[in-house]
């Protein structure tokens, strides 16, 4: 069994994630966004590591009451754990980790992040940009350091749930920035290309930690390079 090593902010997706690989792993630890980078790259360990890094800043909750409430992006989720540093960009986080794990010959890297790379570009710009560069670092990093051993993915996902099994069974739900619409199914669809979902519903919290530890698992290890849309099918075609 490896260790795990999740960088994050203080939300439900993190710790979903967090929690999923405790029950298969050894020595799991949660590091803030705003971590130290030159110390992460030259961070040893005496075990095999998985590192998740959730950058996913347009994911949404849905609390006990209904209400939706943002999850802070990535600057202010190191100010909310009362950070002293501002959080890293994401594209050099995700280098250091990625060189950490090359130079002690293997590991495996998940990168949570925000569907905006996926969206045609029809999204708000600064959503696309981000959503690229991730993408972008990721390949990079694939590309760097797979002769190590490393495998590195990209998890994009649009707008989250509650991580309950009710979730799941709600009807559909409107995705965030869109307005729903009723097909000729009565399945109900958003029309706006930033989060749609052909299920009708939020993706939950779990369902995005299960893909999270299988990426991060043995059986994965041939999976590199990938970006993995868990978004009920929103990104259909663009991959």
């Amino acid at each position: 069994m490896t260790s795990a090593i999740v960088i994050g902010g203080v939300d439900p997706l993190t710790r979903a994630i967090a929690e999923k690989l405790r029950a298969t792993r050894v020595g799991v630890v949660v590091e803030p966004l705003d971590i130290d980078i030159e110390a992460l790259r030259t961070r040893t360990t005496d075990r095999p590591v998985s590192v998740v890094v959730v950058v996913s800043a347009t994911v949404t909750t849905e609390g006990a009451d209904g209400a939706l409430d943002s999850v802070r992006d990535a600057a202010s989720v190191g100010a909310a754990v009362g950070a002293r540093r501002p959080a890293p960009d994401e594209p050099a986080l995700i280098e250091a980790v990625a060189a950490m794990l090359g130079n002690r010959s293997g590991g495996s890297l998940v990168v949570v992040g925000p569907a905006g790379g996926l969206s045609r570009g029809l999204g708000p710009n600064a959503s696309a940009a981000a959503g690229g560069a991730l993408i972008g670092a990721v390949r990079h990093a694939t590309a760097t350091w797979a002769a190590r051993g490393l495998a590195a993915n990209l998890v994009v996902v649009g707008a989250v749930g509650a991580g309950t099994e009710a979730g799941r069974r709600r009807g559909p739900t409107e995705s965030v920035g869109a307005r729903a619409v009723t097909t000729t199914e009565g399945r109900s669809m958003p029309d706006h290309p930033r989060h749609p979902s052909l299920l009708g519903r939020r993706v939950e919290v779990d369902e995005v930690a299960e893909v999270v530890a299988f990426l991060g698992s043995q059986p994965a290890a041939f999976v590199n390079g990938a970006v993995i849309p868990v978004d009920g099918g929103a990104s259909m075609g663009l991959l």
